[in-house]
């Protein structure tokens, strides 16, 4: 007859596999929450860009010097570094120093094709790339933001 015996797992190392889950899950929901709560919330005459536990930023027409859609991020306008938000393949979220050593905001997911660019007078960009690029544009314009910026 085959008997058998199991051993007894004692209370620390019950203590250490929970605190080990709740480390794990708490690091998922971190990197999760944004990327799922990710907006832009247009209420005039301001903008914000915000999203659950990360970075957010609000800027106002006052605030703004210009504004402009790109195909690409070139002309100093690529990140070089992240300051503060989150950087994973296909999604850059939060702050970061560009090329050309001006500060940034970034809210941009996947690939897209264009980007809407937004120089600050205190001399801060925020880019972004939404989904109706073209539709944000317009409503940036109507709300009296400049198109022309050298």
């Amino acid at each position: 007859m085959t008997e058998i015996y199991y051993f007894s797992i004692p209370p620390i190392a019950w203590i250490i596999v929970a605190i080990l889950a709740a480390v794990i899950i708490a690091v998922f929901i971190m990197i999760l929450a944004p990327m799922l709560t990710c907006r832009l919330v247009i209420k005039p005459p301001c903008v914000s860009l915000k999203a659950l536990v990360a970075s957010s930023t609000t800027f106002c027409v006052e605030d703004v010097k210009g504004v402009k859609i790109v195909d690409k991020l070139d002309d100093g306008l690529k990140p070089v570094m992240r300051v503060w938000g989150m950087s994973l393949p296909g999604f850059r979220w939060g702050w970061f120093k560009l090329e050309n050593g001006a500060k940034a905001f970034l809210a941009v997911a996947g690939a897209p094709e264009k980007y809407i660019v937004v120089e600050l007078k205190n001399g801060e960009y925020v880019i972004m790339a939404p989904k109706k690029v073209d539709e944000v544009f317009k409503k940036l314009v109507s709300m009296g933001m400049n198109i022309e910026w050298k």
